[in-house]
């Protein structure tokens, strides 16, 4: 006679054990064991979300606590890079591109409400720009947000070419996008039951920053969040008391610029599917 018995578990041994910390143990171990069969190679890994989430936050140096902070979507593509061949030197090229299966912009998180800001760096040239206009056309944004410092706000009227009911806001603050960031979970737009959408134009330097207070990353943002001119960034600000989500990083606004390709550099290290 066979019976199927399940195993007792101690149930202090129970209250102590952390699913979410387990499994970054285990992607960390991961790592240390693929480091020194593959330097200098490309690693394709096909995982399930949580553990791409866990991969992504453990080559950032992300705590376990911002593991929903991070939006993996099925068939999503992510980029990371270790230039010395170590964990303490990745790096964040791309997150979650899916426009590859017909998903122009990630879906968004929570019941689809909240705020969404799409960041763009700024600095892109006429074809980047154009392209960025063309990848948002169908995009409801109801409102923008830049500097009018240097030429910001000639580029962003030209992204929003599309877009004449648009709102645009221009303010003489360099750091306003992070500014906008820092009360944002205290104004009611964060908490609507509809989705706003906000195009932000900053420095890459600033979108970083704004990416990295998402995973409460104090240090070497900008080396570690690899903004890339002409391109979008996607994040969502669910309301609720839910933490601000990076839906997706660097979205190629075109199939057919080579110059994209060769910047972002997809035969690097590791690139990750969801």
């Amino acid at each position: 006679m066979i019976v199927n018995q399940q195993p007792t578990t101690n149930s202090k041994q129970l209250d102590k054990f952390f699913p979410a910390l387990d499994l970054y143990q285990r992607v960390r171990e991961f790592w240390q064991e693929i480091f020194p069969r593959h330097r200098g190679q490309t690693v394709l890994l096909v995982t399930h979300g949580g553990t791409n989430r866990a991969l992504i936050s453990t080559a950032l140096g992300i705590t376990p606590d911002r593991y929903h902070c991070i939006q993996q979507s099925n068939c999503g593509i992510s980029v990371l890079n270790f230039p010395d061949g170590s964990l303490e030197s990745g790096q964040l090229e791309a997150m979650n591109l899916n426009t590859h299966v017909g998903e122009h912009l990630p879906k968004p998180q929570e019941g689809g409400k909240g705020l969404r800001l799409l960041l763009v760096p700024s600095g892109t040239n006429a074809a980047q720009t154009q392209n960025i206009a063309r990848f948002l056309k169908q995009v409801r944004i109801d409102f923008s947000l830049n500097s009018i410092l240097d030429s910001y706000h000639i580029t962003v009227q030209q992204i929003l070419q599309h877009h004449p009911e648009t709102v645009q806001f221009e303010v003489l603050r360099e750091d306003i996008p992070e500014a906008w960031q820092a009360v944002i979970g205290r104004r009611s737009i964060a908490n609507s039951q509809q989705l706003t959408t906000g195009l932000v134009m900053a420095s890459e330097e600033t979108i970083a920053r704004l990416i990295g207070h998402v995973f409460n990353m104090n240090s070497d943002v900008s080396e570690r969040i690899l903004v890339k001119k002409g391109m979008v960034s996607c994040l969502q600000y669910p309301g609720d008391r839910h933490p601000p989500i990076l839906q997706a990083m660097n979205i190629l606004t075109t199939q057919n610029d080579s110059s994209h390709k060769s910047d972002v550099g997809w035969a690097i290290p590791t690139q990750i599917f969801s």
